[in-house]
C-alpha cells in the first residue's frame, strides 16, 4: 500500500486524473502508465536509460532458466509460428524429461 499511496498523491495533482477524482477508481490497465510517470517525476528514473543494462536475450534466458530449475519446465521456441508482429517470441512449454 506504500506505493498505491504515492500513486494516489501523483493522481491528485495531475490534470489527467480527472476519472480518478470523480469516480474514485483507478483502472488496473493505467496503473503502469500512472507508476512510470510517479517513478519518472519523483525519482527521476529514465526507463530507457535502464534498458541498456538489461540487454533482451539476457533477461529472457535468465528468466526461462529460473522457470526450468523452479518448476522442470523446458522451453522450445517455435520460429515457424504465425504472430501478429515480427518481434514475438513463441515457445512450447513442457515438463522436462527427468
Amino acid at each position: 500500500m506504500f506505493l498505491a499511496s504515492y500513486i494516489i498523491s501523483f493522481l491528485s495533482l495531475t490534470s489527467s486524473s480527472l476519472c480518478w477524482r470523480n469516480c474514485g477508481l483507478l483502472p488496473l490497465r493505467d496503473y503502469r502508465y500512472y507508476l512510470n510517470a510517479l517513478e519518472e517525476a519523483k525519482y527521476q528514473v529514465d526507463h530507457e536509460a535502464l534498458r541498456e543494462y538489461f540487454p533482451f536475450d539476457t533477461v529472457l534466458e535468465g528468466m526461462l532458466s529460473i522457470y526450468r530449475d523452479a518448476f522442470g519446465l523446458q522451453f522450445t521456441e517455435l520460429k515457424d509460428t504465425e504472430t501478429w508482429h515480427p518481434d514475438v517470441l513463441v515457445f512450447q512449454v513442457s515438463e522436462k524429461k527427468k
